[in-house]
């Protein structure tokens, strides 16, 4: 599984567990997420945006597989936004 595909995945979660999409408010600046579609340049955004994840010498690895440190570490980071969002609602 890619990063982007990875991303794709953790956004569905999210708006599962939200109730809602999220807007981010710029794209995020890596540079190898020109290529992909609409969506998934959103859902890198707001991984970047929320501080879930961080990328790699300005790049988000979109297309390379996700290892599975970087999928613990976005896991973590995830859950601990969501459970500030369930808390702040």
């Amino acid at each position: 599984m890619t990063c982007a595909q990875f991303a794709l995945i953790l956004y569905r979660i999210y708006e599962m567990l939200t109730g809602g999409p999220y807007s981010p408010t710029q794209i995020a600046p890596f540079g190898d997420i020109d290529k992909y579609d609409e969506e998934t340049k959103n859902v890198i955004s707001m991984l970047h945006e929320l501080g879930i994840a961080d990328g790699s010498e300005g790049n988000f690895m979109s297309g390379k597989p996700i290892t599975r440190a970087q999928a613990a570490k976005i896991l973590v980071n995830t859950a601990k936004i969501v459970e500030q969002l369930k808390v702040s609602n």
